[in-house]
């Protein structure tokens, strides 16, 4: 955990002076698979209670014109989103800002908010620094779900890998949800090139683009894991992931704090130093509904996603 880590005028000195678009939100380019694939709600509160059924009705046939009515009942659960709040702040001398002519803060807000994102996905996906309060994350749950299906299961006369993608939709299916989409590994464009049958020929239903005419994203650039068993592929019905936000990004410019070490010994005294920093605040939420189906009506046995992982050896 870095807390002496500043902009210090080394860091800067290579920056020329050059426009810099202050129209930050509109402008940053994202690579987000929490933002642009999960149900985002906006939130009111630091906590939002969903009710979630937990048992479906039944109807019966009636036995004759006299016969009697059967009665069925329903019932709910409660799911929480948990707001969590994820910060930064960014020390520079008041000397380099004084003397750089480029628009150091213009430059920085988009790379943190950046930094901020892939936060996010890392901890929904892989577990990384992932709140306490949030659910498991994606990985974690299909791997206890035993969602996981090894890629390299199937050899080239039994579909190769569009075999073992087949399998990853089935272990959704299986479970009542319908896969709406793929995100993998940047690594998997040349695995879905070279997917060839016992012929060598191309196989048709895989592209770097598309899997059973289910399109493939590749977010999450430089956060999967690497290694023996690691997560290279993840399907699901993306509908039941549920982001909220809370407050979207706040920045403040500090001016006279004092920036303290996990020790509580000081680092930086602003005032003391002549330093300002920016603060960047942005508080969010996440939950899996895991909404119950006809298919499988036993929670404990239901997950809406599945992961592809590289061989164990």
């Amino acid at each position: 955990m870095a807390f002496d880590a500043n902009m210090e005028r080394a860091l800067v000195s290579a920056l020329n002076t050059e426009d810099v678009s202050r129209d930050l939100l509109t402008n940053i380019t994202t690579n987000s698979a929490a933002m642009s694939l999960f149900r985002t709600v906006q939130m009111a509160r630091n906590q939002t209670r969903l009710p979630v059924i937990e048992t479906l009705p039944m109807s019966y046939f009636v036995n004759g014109e006299t016969g009697l009515k059967q009665t069925t009942d329903m019932s709910w659960s409660n799911k929480y989103l948990n707001v969590e709040e994820l910060a930064t702040i960014i020390p520079i001398p008041e000397a380099v800002l004084d003397d750089s002519e480029y628009d150091i803060w213009g430059a920085v807000k988009p790379l943190a908010v950046n930094s901020a994102i892939r936060a996010i996905d890392n901890a929904i996906f892989f577990g990384v620094g992932k709140p306490g309060t949030w659910d498991p994350s994606i990985v974690s749950g299909a791997t206890a779900a035993s969602n996981v299906v090894v890629r390299g299961t199937h050899d080239a006369a039994h579909g190769s890998l569009a075999g073992d993608i087949s399998d990853l939709f089935k272990t959704v299916e299986a479970e009542g949800y319908n896969p709406s989409g793929v995100i993998a590994n940047v690594t998997y464009k040349g695995n879905l090139r070279n997917a060839r049958d016992v012929q060598g020929e191309r196989l048709d239903e895989l592209s770097p683009t598309e899997v059973y005419g289910i399109p493939v994203t590749y977010p999450l650039e430089g956060l999967w894991p690497a290694g023996l068993s690691a997560p290279e592929m993840i399907t699901g019905d993306f509908r039941q992931g549920i982001l909220g936000i809370r407050q979207d990004f706040t920045w403040k410019i500090l001016t006279e704090a004092t920036i303290q070490g996990a020790d509580g010994s000081t680092i930086y005294n602003f005032a003391q130093q002549d330093m300002i920093g920016l603060r960047m605040v942005f508080r969010c939420a996440f939950a899996v509904a895991n909404t119950i189906n006809y298919q499988q009506e036993d929670k404990s046995l239901r997950y809406p996603f599945a992961v592809m992982t590289s061989p164990a050896s």
